[in-house]
């Protein structure tokens, strides 16, 4: 599950299907970006609505998921819904990825109906066998509409069950969520360790952008703990990975935050140098990023290099 990531040409003969979801998955798994690059022709390759289809299908969704194209996959999953012959387990991992989409997109309503058509179709699974993994992204999805208390107790409840999973992917996404959900109810020393065993798992898992991710969140506890030198060493090292899987939205983003880090070291003039750099059009649109605060920046800066 875990190979060498190398690259699939639209020339390459691939000789079963079996084969190409091999040879995509382990692209997929290490890379979002390579993932959306080669995932199109691949699904080429194998019969249409077959099993196989499918599973290229969600590690597609996935990559949209982590890159933030939205409408992307807002528009992909909203083609699925609705059509009870498809794969069972198909069907769950669609409506869970569309309802995220679908609140990001503004259509809260198809969000919840989605959710609701997910949480129905778990339930019939979990009685014939279990899928830990699409459990966890439930749990995400809860969490994107608030149920930040129902989704920490279903994460808790999947961490005594499968203490020692030799699925590294699960364990990953296990502890992240439990990183949000924690820190989202204010739980934020248990947030900060959930984190710190993500980075572990996703060092071992080899996907960079995802690497980076976990480092960014585990930085932002460090600083709402005001443990300022660690905040700044994890957004630093975010910065970096970011970088190198080829994720400018995340380094920027980490930047931003690693500003606010410096100047709460009294840094301001490492924070203005770098406040300098960002690019602004790529910043999410939440109310924690406002770009207005230069002036304040640079009078620090300007008061500190007088007194010095």
């Amino acid at each position: 599950m875990w190979l060498i990531c190398y690259p699939i040409s639209a020339n390459e003969k691939v000789d079963t299907p079996k084969s190409a979801l091999h040879k995509i998955s382990s692209v997929c798994l290490t890379s979002p970006f390579d993932c959306l690059e080669n995932i199109d022709s691949t699904i080429e390759m194998v019969p249409p609505k077959s099993r196989v289809y499918f599973q290229i299908l969600q590690y597609k969704y996935e990559a949209l998921l982590n890159l933030q194209h939205m409408e992307r996959l807002y528009n992909e999953t909203k083609y699925w819904l609705n059509q009870p012959e498809l794969p069972f387990l198909f069907q769950i991992s669609n409506a869970i990825y569309f309802a995220k989409a679908a609140l990001r997109m503004g259509d809260q309503q198809g969000s919840i109906t989605s959710y609701r058509f997910a949480k129905s179709l778990l339930g019939q699974m979990n009685n014939e066998y279990p899928s830990p993994l699409r459990l966890v992204q439930f749990a995400n999805l809860q969490m994107q509409l608030s149920e930040f208390q129902q989704a920490y107790k279903l994460l808790l409840s999947l961490k005594q069950k499968y203490p020692k999973s030799p699925d590294i992917h699960f364990m990953l996404e296990l502890n992240g969520n439990l990183g949000h959900a924690a820190n989202q109810l204010g739980k934020t020393e248990q947030a900060l360790t959930h984190w710190q065993e993500s980075v572990k798992w996703a060092e071992q898992f080899g996907n960079k952008q995802q690497l980076a991710v976990v480092l960014f969140n585990l930085a932002d506890i460090y600083e709402q703990l005001q443990q300022y030198p660690q905040a700044q060493q994890n957004f630093t090292e975010s910065v970096k990975v970011a970088y190198q899987a080829g994720d400018k939205i995340k380094a920027n983003q980490a930047n931003y935050h690693l500003v606010r880090v410096l100047a709460k070291q009294h840094r301001f003039c490492q924070a203005l140098a770098l406040y300098r750099t960002l690019d602004k059009e790529i910043l999410p649109s939440k109310p924690i990023y406002p770009f207005n605060d230069l002036p304040q920046i640079l009078t620090n800066c300007t008061t500190a290099q007088k007194v010095n």
